[in-house]
């Protein structure tokens, strides 16, 4: 994308789309802060949530750290036992630091942003599918990514492994971490939509990018980051509440979004390149869940297997 299609698409103005929210349960990881927080505000009540709006008994906060998997088995487990229905869920939080840190045992920004959102999914999948069984209803899963996974094809001259370089700190990118953890999330999370047909399951698993916004995903960066971080949100950024609307949209797309990189409130797969399309992207993406399947089945042995017994 070009500098000048950046700031079009940057200052173009956002639709907010309707979802009628009674008696439906979403689930937003990331809620405290940023597009979460907008996006729960959305789903609560018209912008409108628990103080704001007089409301109780609308949102609840649940404690979920993405780096522990710990915490990610014992959320994903409650959710399944105390919850009615989940209608959607939005797979938002995410880290973004350019220092070298470990959580259970992998890079820590590969831990949160790959491993811990991709085993949550696991765990609420099945019942996901629920409100479609039972109410008729078009159940989401939507990945918060980014449109700088296509930066670069990062994994094209790495061979046989993909996950195992990322975590030796002298070989690390660091100022690429967040950039490289995104492109994973695109790969599986299209694996994951391929493998899960929408007219299998009738779960629509999509895609957004919801642009340069005001938030606070690089807290933990370095000075320099922040500085050049905060100079180009000066001229380009988003609020985050406008940012957010990318989320309602996701989560009220069609069947045809399966799969699908949205952005700007639209389905956008143009904007994902030809590498990720070719043979060998296609050979990286299969790489790629492969790798983190045998991640996921150290957490939580047969994870994975189990999935497709519950979704056929």
């Amino acid at each position: 994308m070009s500098f000048l299609e950046l700031v079009k698409v940057q200052r173009q103005k956002l639709p907010i789309f309707p979802k009628p929210c009674e008696g439906q349960t979403f689930i937003v990881t990331g809620a405290n802060v940023g597009l979460g927080l907008e996006a729960a505000k959305h789903f609560a009540a018209q912008s409108e949530i628990e103080s704001e709006a007089g409301r109780t008994g609308v949102a609840e906060v649940w404690h979920l750290d993405l780096a522990s998997s710990n915490s990610v088995l014992e959320f994903g487990k409650r959710a399944v036992a105390e919850l009615d229905r989940i209608d959607a869920v939005i797979e938002n939080a995410s880290v973004g630091s350019d220092s070298w840190s470990q959580a259970e045992g992998m890079e820590t920004t590969i831990t949160v942003n790959v491993i811990g959102i991709m085993l949550l999914a696991m765990l609420l999948l099945p019942k996901l599918k629920e409100p479609h069984s039972v109410w008729n209803n078009t159940p989401h899963l939507t990945f918060v990514t980014s449109a700088l996974a296509f930066e670069s094809n990062f994994f094209q001259q790495w061979g046989k492994n993909i996950f195992a370089p990322l975590n030796v700190k002298e070989k690390a990118n660091t100022r690429k971490k967040y950039h490289i953890s995104k492109l994973l999330q695109v790969y599986a999370a299209r694996e994951l939509a391929a493998r899960l047909p929408e007219s299998q399951t009738g779960i629509v698993i999509n895609l957004i990018n919801p642009g340069l916004c005001w938030t606070n995903l690089a807290h933990d960066a370095s000075f320099s980051v922040h500085l050049q971080l905060y100079l180009l949100r000066l001229l380009l950024a988003r609020t985050a509440e406008v940012g957010s609307r990318t989320v309602l949209h996701a989560t009220t797309a069609r069947p045809s979004s399966h799969g699908k990189f949205c952005s700007d409130c639209q389905i956008k797969e143009s904007w994902v390149p030809a590498w990720i399309y070719s043979d060998d992207g296609r050979k990286t993406q299969t790489q790629v869940w492969n790798e983190l399947v045998m991640e996921l089945q150290k957490i939580e042995l047969g994870c994975v297997d189990s999935l497709w017994r519950n979704l056929s």
